[in-house]
């Protein structure tokens, strides 16, 4: 039973690894590599383990410099008994790399139209092991990993490594590497589906970027996403792809779930300078099936009865999504300061009537007009037509006035038909119309 014990204690022992000649990615990799390491987080093992976790540690290391082109490595390993009980046994790796494998004259083909797609020249020019270049194995598998995903985005679904190889001769330190991949067909955009949506087929149309007959790229089809979740009638998007292998072709089908109708805004608060204060908004997301929208809001404040009242009407226009023709209609009274000079023209000195800087009380009422793009990738050039009428009265005279108390009146038409995009037509002149009427 002793002589058992005695053996026992013996098979449980810890260990200390320590690693002499590599730095950085190298080190790392060896120790994740290395046995030896990983035996440090066991609380004990066995003597005869050790031994021959040390002989094994030759292989591990020259497989884990394998990866940074190092295939012929100098490794010494010592295993070295406790000084006393209770102590670990310590374990010495000492590395030296040697020379590294250069590749030469790398041969990389992709076959088949891919070779015109640009994402693949690209590629071929972005090749991380170029002649004379060290051998890493890292950036080979994740160059090889990208040329895959590359495929699958942009529609060569059943592209394939004829042949992937690294030759090493290690008498030369010489790598050749062949990379042949076949692409195979690209598929195009089939047919699409909209759906139960609510919505007429003509708004969906012009929410649809992409066709049928199309090349296929994951990008369009992310796009596509984007354009239907930023439309802002839909609470979901989902984009479903189907494969048609005997057509080579992506069917496309929407299931979207509509978002509610209304959406309301109340804001209260009080100010030193405002008083009580409060805003109302509502927008209705869509009228109808046609996705017109409307959203309106109304703001006021305590001090001088202030307020702005605010309604904008968008309806969808053209084939491109984003694009609207707008209606917008303001109502606002507000405190205003500002001087008003007016001269006799006739005179030969001119009679100044001017009144000093003080509040004033403007009410304003504008209508405008606009065809816009909504910033989705398709934009349409600012066209307005706005008519805008204020009323400026004085909420008191100041004493120095030179002029009599007064109501001013302007009113203004502003019309720039400049919207080839929207209208098919060429930019017409600008025309504008201004009047101000005094009225004592």
């Amino acid at each position: 039973l002793l002589l058992l014990l005695r053996c026992l204690s013996a098979a449980a022992v810890p260990v200390e690894t320590r690693i002499t000649g590599v730095e950085g990615e190298m080190r790392t990799n060896v120790e994740v590599s290395l046995s030896l390491k990983r035996a440090e987080s066991l609380d004990s093992i066995s003597i005869w383990r050790l031994r021959q976790m040390s002989r094994d540690a030759r292989d591990e290391v020259g497989e884990a410099l394998q990866a940074f082109g190092y295939y012929s490595p100098n490794v010494s390993v010592r295993l070295s008994e406790p000084e006393a009980d209770g102590l670990p046994w310590r374990a010495t790796v000492a590395i030296e790399p040697g020379e590294a494998v250069r590749v030469h004259q790398p041969k990389l083909n992709i076959s088949g139209t891919a070779r015109e797609v640009p994402a693949f020249r690209e590629w071929l020019s972005d090749w991380p092991l170029p002649d004379g270049s060290v051998l890493r194995h890292p950036p080979y598998t994740e160059s090889l990993s990208r040329l895959e995903q590359i495929a699958e985005a942009h529609g060569f679904f059943e592209g394939r490594f004829v042949k992937r190889e690294i030759r090493v001769e290690r008498s030369r330190n010489r790598a050749d590497i062949t990379v042949d991949y076949n692409a195979g067909p690209r598929y195009t955009i089939g047919q699409i589906d909209y759906g139960d949506t609510g919505f007429n087929d003509d708004l969906m149309r012009a929410l649809t970027i992409v066709e049928p007959g199309q090349a296929y790229t994951s990008d369009d089809i992310d796009r596509q996403r984007e354009v239907l979740a930023r439309a802002g009638y839909f609470e979901q998007v989902i984009v479903a792809q189907q494969r048609r292998p005997e057509d080579d072709a992506v069917d496309l089908s929407y299931e979207l779930e509509k978002r509610l109708p209304n959406t309301y805004r109340v804001l209260a608060g009080f100010g030193t300078d405002t008083g009580v204060r409060g805003q109302l908004g509502w927008t209705r997301h869509y009228l109808s099936n046609r996705g017109d929208q409307l959203d309106t809001r109304l703001g006021a404040q305590q001090t001088d009865s202030e307020f702005v009242l605010r309604s904008d009407y968008k309806h969808p226009f053209g084939t491109q999504p984003g694009n609207f023709l707008t209606g917008s209609l303001l109502l606002k009274r507000e405190r205003d300061r500002f001087r008003f000079q007016d001269e006799d023209q006739v005179s030969t000195s001119p009679r100044a009537c001017w009144r000093p800087a003080s509040r004033w009380v403007r009410t304003r009422a504008s209508f405008r007009a606009t065809c816009r793009g909504a910033g989705t990738g398709f934009s349409c050039p600012d066209t307005n037509c706005w008519c805008a009428a204020n009323w400026a009265i004085p909420k008191r005279t100041p004493s120095n006035s030179t002029c009599p108390s007064q109501a001013i009146h302007a009113s203004s038409i502003s019309i720039l038909p400049n919207c080839p995009n929207c209208f098919d037509s060429k930019p017409a002149a600008t025309a504008r119309c201004a009047a101000t009427v005094l009225r004592p």
